[in-house]
């Protein structure tokens, strides 16, 4: 008798925990506070103790707030250290890991000390197979991974690489479509790196006059227009989503030689770039920015 009653009050306690969890995460998203979260994650390792799996999903929402204001190099070595205490205590299957090691992933990449971008992909591979063989070739988490090597191939930019980041976002594309919806913002994120890799490929090398390659910019752009529209009717103009659309349709009229349009788009883009809470490709506006000389 007595433990069931302990077993049903820490039930009840971890419940109360994970609905704190929810709001103290959306505030610290709309105002940049986390002392809620790690408040939590204090009274969390007392009552649960530090290596239950509510206190690492908690600690993994915190470490994503922090990872938005602290050095790229300081991310990957927090998130990788996260990763091999979560290792220890939570099963291969729990979708706490499963994201930190995509954050461990994603900050090793953009690192930039000698081997992070290659490491990061392997990463990616190997999360992508895990995934594949514990929730399935077409689950949401084997997806997401699916995708997230598709940019960091895009990152990497070799032509090999190019070519296997437009294969798998064909497919990516197709299968989220199907599965969620063309509108889905799941599938639009698909979309739109596909757009990115279409230019990329059209950039990357000699091109037959007439071949498939000429028509990749105009694929590209379709893709954009339809991105800005759909994402300017559901989330307004100043999202980063719907700017990133403005930023894929300026890249790919510089391609099809439209300049002034192109120009117009990014001069939309940089109306909004200082506004608090913009966050887009820093790196790819800066580029258009400079081949435009907008």
């Amino acid at each position: 008798m007595l433990n069931g009653f302990r077993e049903n009050t820490t039930d009840i306690t971890r419940l109360r925990l994970t609905a704190r969890l929810e709001v103290s995460r959306h505030h610290a998203d709309v105002s940049g506070d986390a002392r809620g979260l790690e408040e939590l994650l204090d009274e969390t390792r007392g009552l649960l103790g530090a290596t239950d799996p509510l206190a690492f999903r908690i600690e993994c929402a915190l470490e994503e707030m922090r990872s938005r204001d602290r050095s790229t190099a300081n991310s990957a070595d927090v998130w990788e250290r996260l990763q091999q205490r979560a290792c220890a205590y939570l099963p291969p299957h729990d979708q706490t890991l499963m994201r930190i090691r995509s954050f461990e992933a994603q900050y090793i990449r953009r690192r930039g000390e000698d081997g992070d971008v290659d490491r990061g992909i392997t990463l990616y591979r190997q999360e992508l197979e895990r995934r594949a063989r514990l929730k399935g070739e077409f689950a949401y988490p084997t997806s997401m991974t699916r995708g997230n090597l598709a940019y960091a191939l895009l990152a990497r930019g070799r032509p090999a690489d190019l070519r296997e980041a437009r294969e798998i976002l064909e497919q990516e594309v197709a299968h989220r479509t199907t599965a969620y919806g063309p509108e889905s913002d799941f599938t639009g994120l698909a979309r739109g790196n596909l757009g990115r890799t279409l230019l990329r490929l059209h950039e990357s090398g000699p091109r037959n006059s007439g071949g498939e390659e000429d028509d990749l910019p105009t694929r590209a752009l379709a893709i954009a227009d339809s991105l800005k529209t759909s994402r300017g009717r559901r989330f307004g103009r100043r999202n980063n989503a719907t700017l990133s659309a403005h930023l894929l349709r300026a890249h790919a009229l510089l391609l099809l030689g439209l300049i002034d349009e192109a120009r117009t788009e990014i001069r939309y883009v940089r109306a909004f770039v200082t506004n608090r809470g913009i966050s887009i490709e820093r790196s790819w506006y800066n580029e258009l920015c400079r081949r435009l000389e907008a």
